[in-house]
């Protein structure tokens, strides 16, 4: 072991030799004194780096790496750096560079850090952790939200009445028109033979000019107590029943809200194996994206699924909940209607949804409205950048038969129920989980430590790796600030004590 207590004054300076058999990032207190001190001629004793003048052998020399140089004050424990011949066949030129954190530690002030990987065991997960398994055992589960495996909900705008023939619209982006919703639930697997026939509400949209209808798109299923029927107004004269009816009110503020409780396995939520186990559980969600769940939330006691569907234009989002029904931060937004179909005016519609640019698509035709592109109103449709003329409803389910095979045969529902979700995954979503045992852990955990991510008071550990962040240690004032800028390097890069 090194004594650090500082030498008595002495009149000539001398040197002691060690064979030193770790480098940083590796420290180690187990050094090996070759021979007694010895008498040095001092030519240029730096405190950062020099070199000096001694009588050794060249096999000497090759048998060390590490010196000790004592000056009457603090000594100096350094790396050798080269050496060079002088003359004769002892003396030798040795070159070092200053060991800053042996010289200087019983100076430093450690004071509190943020400190990345600690030598104290942890149960936190562990990125560096991983399996030499190349099939890790991965579980997939369907969840469904509260309501109709299979059901989906079909949304219809539609202009407000006014009086006569007057309907009530604004010609202002920052005041969009208001609009009726009517809704009606069909079965995803099946949508043209439905309790309200899809096909039978088109075939009266072909035979009539709709002119207050608006948009048509579907959403997932959710509850309809408390909703009366009404009669939708098509044009003034002609209406179609059997639609209910949304208007204001507190429900409603639930209606579109729904939360699912998720089942986190115990042999991954379990926090005493995290730092066992590489494990990652992902949700699936077919009209809106993937999201990941957090190995930080897998311990709660509750955690939800929440699902928000935006009545105003279809699309929904999913969020994390805890038991308290309070967001935790991941989420993830669907296109329920990424893409809206325009039954009436485009103009009416792009007011109406206030939005910088809307994609908007037809049964058969495609056109797309961008921010800042000039409409050409033509009543029943309208000229768009391309050239191209839609020509209202006639023209969008003119190719009935189409559509109704459509409706049978192919896995998507056609282009008017919003995001065309997979039939057999409606009101579902997906929960994967992968989970294999770790085939590295005491190496990883020998080598760097285990994850603490947490400001505490910083030490040096007696044996183990500590790793810090944007480290700041402090002196007593007789450290130069290059040892110290040196010496948080070291702390930062990760320190490995055997």
């Amino acid at each position: 072991m090194i004594d650090f207590t500082t030498p008595p004054l002495s009149s000539k300076p001398t040197v002691t030799f060690y064979k030193n058999p770790k480098h940083y990032p590796t420290y180690t207190e187990n050094l090996t004194q070759v021979e007694m001190p010895k008498e040095l001629t001092p030519r240029n004793l730096g405190f950062r780096e020099g070199h000096f003048d001694i009588q050794v052998t060249a096999d000497f020399i090759n048998s060390v790496n590490y010196v000790k140089i004592d000056r009457g004050q603090t000594p100096l424990y350094a790396y050798i750096d080269r050496v060079e011949h002088v003359s004769g066949e002892k003396n030798h030129r040795i070159y070092y560079k200053v060991d800053p954190l042996r010289t200087y530690r019983s100076s430093l002030e450690l004071g509190n850090q943020f400190v990345l990987r600690s030598s104290e065991e942890t149960e936190l997960y562990d990125e560096f952790l991983g399996s030499t398994d190349p099939y890790p055992e991965i579980k997939t589960y369907k969840r469904s939200f509260a309501g109709g495996n299979h059901a989906r909900v079909l949304v219809v705008q539609v202009r407000r009445r006014g009086l006569g023939s007057t309907s009530s619209k604004s010609n202002v982006p920052g005041n969009p028109s208001m609009y009726n919703f009517f809704v009606q639930k069909y079965d995803a697997r099946d949508p043209l033979n439905s309790s309200i026939s899809i096909w039978d509400f088109l075939g009266v949209l072909q035979d009539n000019d709709p002119s207050h209808v608006v948009t048509m798109y579907s959403v997932p299923d959710f509850d309809f107590t408390g909703l009366t029927e009404g009669s939708l107004y098509i044009n003034e004269e002609v209406s179609v029943s059997g639609f209910h009816f949304i208007i204001g009110g507190e429900a409603n503020n639930q209606r579109f809200t729904t939360s699912q409780l998720l089942n986190i396995p115990g042999d991954i939520s379990d926090s005493s194996r995290l730092s066992e186990s590489d494990a990652s559980i992902t949700l699936v969600f077919p009209d809106a994206g993937v999201m990941e769940i957090p190995s930080e939330y897998w311990g709660l006691d509750q955690l939800y699924i929440r699902r928000d569907i935006d009545i105003f234009s279809g699309h929904c989002n999913y969020a994390l909940q805890n038991g308290s029904s309070h967001l935790l931060g991941p989420s993830v937004r669907g296109g329920g209607t990424n893409t809206i179909p325009i039954v009436g005016d485009p103009m009416e519609t792009y007011l109406s949804q206030n939005q910088n640019s809307l994609s908007v698509s037809m049964l058969s035709d495609v056109a797309t409205v961008a921010g800042g592109v000039a409409l050409t109103a033509t009543g029943k449709g309208a000229l768009l950048g391309g050239g191209m003329m839609i020509a209202g409803a006639r023209g969008i389910v003119s190719q009935q038969a189409r559509s109704k095979d459509a409706g049978r045969t192919m896995t998507n529902p056609p282009a008017f129920l919003g995001s065309a979700t997979i039939s057999n995954l409606s009101n579902q979503f997906i929960q994967t989980e992968k989970y294999s045992k770790v085939s590295n852990r005491n190496l990883v955990h020998e080598e760097v430590g285990y994850p603490l991510g947490l400001m505490t008071p910083l030490s040096i550990p007696s044996i183990g790796f500590v790793q810090t962040q944007n480290c700041g240690v402090k002196s007593d004032g007789t450290v130069p600030q290059w040892a110290i800028t040196e010496i948080n390097g070291i702390f930062d890069n990760g320190l490995k004590v055997e």
